[in-house]
């Protein structure tokens, strides 16, 4: 899946997108946008693909051959990432900033059979394939196409499309800004290895989620 390569005049229309796409994020951050951000970043993707008359597929969004393969890697991934995040990487963070990753909004699903559905419904439509697609799918490659496509320039769209995933977690409080960071670059990562396929990321970031969300239904995580 290859994108086109771009004109300076292309490049400042892939700037002016990027900005649209921050403006989105800010919004929802500092609290404009009272919904996610996520379904108007969706509709962001797709008035790009269109006005680039290009396809959902082109971004890595497709049912890809040996489906049950890139599945199974992607909970292979998540439940590595899991066993990361829980020993590792979040206890330093939590070390780090002083402070434990902010929960609270979910403190309602305890033992709460509803709320639990509800959220992993959400989860698996916003976060797992919605934040995939517009993170990972569309905000990388118009990086990419920013710094330009070399390994230097897919470099530092890992680290600034992470870092836009991290701020996007704000409310998380700092240590959970870091965390959503790192984990971007995670998914990412699997999003190239996977040959920019969508599927892979979005399965191990939904799996990562539930298993997250199952744990505060069950009374732990907050």
């Amino acid at each position: 899946m290859q994108w086109p390569m771009f004109a300076p005049s292309a490049r400042s229309m892939a700037a002016l997108e990027l900005a649209l796409f921050v403006g989105i994020v800010a919004g929802h951050t500092v609290g404009i946008l009272p919904i996610s951000s996520t379904p108007l970043l969706v509709v962001l993707v797709w008035w790009s693909l269109h006005r680039r008359h290009m396809t959902w597929a082109s971004i890595g969004l497709l049912w890809p051959n040996k489906v049950v393969v890139w599945v199974l890697t992607g909970v292979v991934a998540a439940v590595v990432l899991q066993l990361w995040g829980t020993w590792v990487q979040e206890p330093f963070f939590d070390r780090l900033t002083g402070q434990t990753q902010d929960l609270s909004q979910f403190s309602q699903m305890k033992d709460n059979l509803g709320f639990l559905v509800v959220m992993l419904i959400l989860n698996w439509l916003l976060a797992a394939f919605g934040e995939e697609t517009a993170y990972r799918g569309y905000l990388l490659n118009r990086l990419a196409d920013l710094f330009g496509r070399t390994k230097l320039g897919w470099t530092a769209a890992v680290v600034f499309g992470s870092a836009a995933f991290g701020v996007a977690h704000l409310w998380q409080g700092t240590s959970g800004v870091l965390d959503a960071s790192v984990m971007g670059v995670w998914y990412a990562l699997l999003y190239l290895g996977a040959n920019r396929n969508l599927l892979v990321p979005a399965v191990a970031h939904g799996v990562n989620n539930t298993n997250g969300l199952c744990l505060i239904y069950l009374g732990y995580g907050l």
